[in-house]
């Protein structure tokens, strides 16, 4: 019994170890294994460009590019995992019409009917026993007076009443109803009431009468009052930006702060010197119908120059007007390089005690305003 437990235990730590030996094993490839990228572009009547990424000895591979439109490619182990290419359309997309079958339809329904002459369509169908319509005399009456209804005749016999005939008598109310009437009426009669313009609420005393007039003295000592009061408070506003300003730049130009920022200056250079292209090349020859425009594309290419003098050749034509280009460019990136810098300016001691002292000063600002 003992043997078969410590042999499961075995078995246990066996595969407990090569799974840990996996781990480590991806991990490593990803911090030491360069991902490798290379650029490469032209232009003479249309532009064109590339961008190809590859991983672990091209076993990952990533292509994007532009030539006559938008294509892509994504590899991994020699297989295809996904590609776009703007060549490739759908099948059946140009030729396809959605009102195509209902076009040979209407037509074969018109092929098998016989066009109808004038005299059939006047004709009734079959079967009906109604024969042609009968002309109707649509003709209106000599005396259109006899054949009116006599409502109609009595009310345009009644006489006209006068303008100033006095209005009907009105429905006499009682209780509530004749209480909304009249409320009805006096608002009516207030509303056609010229309204007096409103010229503010005079001022009243608790006891109902009007407040008495305040003195000139006191108004212009009440306004002094407002403004020492407004000077006070941008004053105080203003010591406390002050403040805010003295505590940035205590931690500014403390000496460890400029030791920090040469340290950090290093690190972005070694960076750059990872990420940059470690080879490029190529040409750019341009030439346009002004010579002096040409000229002064070529001043402004020289401040360039010491740069890409052995590397990429720049030619301004002064004679013809063409614009043409070929560039190229590569290099890689390691993870290890990037991990390894952020961690020692992350344990840098210069590092932390700036850290803390900026972490310190939002904390005092923060209680400042709150409090």
């Amino acid at each position: 019994m003992p043997s078969v437990i410590l042999t499961i235990l075995k078995v246990i730590g066996i595969i407990l170890l090569v799974l840990l030996l996996l781990v480590l094993t991806v991990l490593l490839l990803v911090l030491f294994v360069p991902v490798r990228y290379r650029v490469s572009g032209s232009y003479k009547d249309a532009p064109e460009g590339e961008a190809y990424v590859t991983w672990l000895l091209r076993l990952i591979g990533v292509r994007a590019g532009w030539k006559d439109g938008l294509y892509a490619r994504v590899r991994v182990l020699c297989f295809n995992v996904c590609s776009m290419d703007p060549e490739k359309k759908p099948a059946d997309d140009d030729d396809y019409d959605m009102f195509e079958g209902l076009d040979e339809a209407e037509s074969l329904n018109n092929a098998g009917e016989a066009p109808q002459t004038a005299a059939e369509s006047a004709q009734p169908p079959e079967g009906s026993a109604e024969g042609p319509a009968e002309e109707t005399d649509t003709a209106l009456p000599e005396e259109a007076g006899s054949q009116l209804p006599a409502d109609t005749a009595a009310e345009e016999a009644a006489p006209e009443k006068p303008a100033d005939a006095e209005p009907q008598h009105r429905p006499d109310f009682t209780g509530w109803q004749a209480e909304e009437a009249e409320e009805g009426e006096k608002f009516r009669d207030w509303e056609k009431e010229p309204k007096p313009k409103r010229r503010g609420k005079p001022k009243t005393a608790p006891d109902g009468e009007e407040a008495p007039a305040v003195p000139p003295d006191e108004k212009i000592d009440r306004k002094v009052e407002e403004i020492r009061k407004k000077l006070e408070a941008l004053a105080d506003k203003a010591a406390s930006l002050k403040k805010k300003a003295d505590g940035a730049l205590s931690i500014l130009n403390h000496r460890r702060t400029r030791r920090l920022k040469d340290y950090l200056i290093l690190k972005i250079k070694r960076i750059l010197k990872e990420i940059l292209p470690r080879k490029y090349g190529g040409f750019v020859r341009f030439g346009f119908d002004d010579p002096a425009a040409t000229g002064s594309a070529a001043s402004a290419a020289a401040l360039i120059y010491p740069v890409i003098q052995d590397r990429i050749s720049v030619e301004p034509l002064f004679d013809r007007q063409e614009i043409a280009a070929d560039l190229s460019l590569k290099g890689r990136i390691r993870l290890f390089v990037l991990v390894l810098t952020a961690a020692q300016v992350w344990f840098n001691r210069d590092f932390q005690y700036v850290f803390k002292r900026v972490k310190k000063y939002r904390k005092s600002l923060t209680e400042e305003d709150h409090g």
